[in-house]
């Protein structure tokens, strides 16, 4: 802590450049309990809690933490005012840095240590009752520069999806470099793992994002993967329900899926369950026994998904910081990219025919070709 209160209430910064007096005693904002100034000739002058019981911040605060909030109260002045360990009274909690602009107030954490799903979701909710907007920034220890990341459970609580934006990104910052790094998992191919793009900057991005080409060689790892899971992914534990109903009622084993399942949507980022377990689901319930001409309803398609969700057969992330939870989205694009494979057209809103028939005798060299032409007609912008 930067921030400490003295017995007469008044306030003591350690940011502001004063001389560190040698008296005290001080107390935490918060909990009002007795405070120790720390100061060392490797860490920067700063209040701890004599006993770890204050529940008002989400973190016991390392050297890196420190280093990295100071850091945001300076960088963010650029966009409005910003006050140090911000107390919310109403809901007792301290803010690493509070940022006020003209539109709006801001909650800014600088998250660096994994806590409890359930905290970080409760805290989120508060500020939100307050109108605070929380933005959540985290290590950038946490993420590498790499085109593949695996994304834990407690990671994916921190996508951010503003209202006008088009694509889900995460904010990550490193206090030594001083800048932000922004991640975008375009394709999150399995339960935490995506492809990734990622860049640097000075700027920080809340409400708008620039635009990024996907790579020219995503559909490539793509079909790679699809190759994989034919081979070998499809074969682990989690997928005996799956396996089980595939083979029982359709008499088709999880290595020859047919082709048109597994089709990369943009919204995939909404599923915890995996593209291809997900689609699997749906297309054996509303497509693959359905003859040849017969029509396609997407409120029955979606209403069949959300039965599947009931069940706990496809799971749905948490995401809190998300301001439009619509997984419906991924179901409506996936349907558009059968659309695009040629299986099914599109008569009038809402409303398809199935085309063609569903080779389910296909042998693995004929699927894989299949996979290979069907990614070429798919997007994800």
């Amino acid at each position: 802590m930067f921030i400490a209160k003295r017995e007469d209430g008044s306030y003591y910064s350690l940011l502001d450049g004063k001389p560190i007096p040698n008296s005290g005693p001080y107390f935490c904002p918060a909990c009002d309990g007795k405070l120790q100034m720390k100061v060392g000739q490797k860490r920067r002058p700063h209040f701890a809690h004599y006993r770890a019981d204050c529940n008002a911040s989400t973190e016991r605060e390392s050297l890196y933490h420190l280093e990295g909030k100071r850091q945001l109260y300076y960088l963010l002045k650029k966009y409005g005012n910003t006050t140090m360990e911000h107390y919310v009274i109403e809901t007792r909690q301290r803010i690493d840095v509070l940022l006020e602009t003209k539109n709006r107030r801001y909650a800014v954490e600088f998250q660096c240590s994994t806590i409890p799903a359930t905290l970080m979701v409760e805290r989120t909710k508060s500020y939100f009752s307050q109108n605070l907007f929380p933005l959540w920034i985290l290590s950038k220890k946490r993420f590498q520069n790499t085109l593949h990341q695996t994304i834990s459970s407690f990671e994916w609580l921190y996508l951010n999806y503003p209202t006008h934006s088009t694509t889900p990104f995460f904010i990550s910052f490193c206090p030594y470099d001083k800048k932000f790094t922004y991640i975008i998992p375009y394709f999150p191919y399995s339960q935490q793992k995506a492809f990734i793009l990622s860049f640097s900057t000075e700027n920080l991005y809340v409400h708008s994002f620039p635009s990024m080409k996907l790579p020219f060689y995503w559909r490539k790892r793509w079909v790679e993967y699809k190759r994989k899971w034919r081979y070998e992914y499809c074969l682990y534990n989690g997928m005996i329900a799956l396996k089980k109903y595939s083979y029982q009622h359709y008499g088709v084993s999880l290595t020859q899926l047919p082709a048109e399942i597994g089709l990369p949507v943009p919204s995939q980022f909404f599923m915890q369950t995996p593209l291809i377990e997900w689609q699997a689901w749906l297309f054996y319930d509303c497509i693959f026994t359905v003859p040849t001409g017969s029509i396609i309803h997407l409120p029955s398609v979606v209403q069949m998904f959300e039965r599947r969700v009931k069940e706990g057969k496809i799971k749905i992330r948490t995401l809190p910081l998300v301001e439009r939870v619509d997984y419906t989205n991924a179901v409506r694009q996936y349907v558009e990219a059968l659309v695009a494979i040629g299986l099914l057209s599109k008569k009038m809103e809402n409303i398809y025919v199935k085309r063609r028939s569903i080779n389910s005798n296909a042998n693995m060299e004929e699927l894989m070709k299949q996979d290979e032409r069907f990614i070429k007609a798919i997007s994800l912008v």
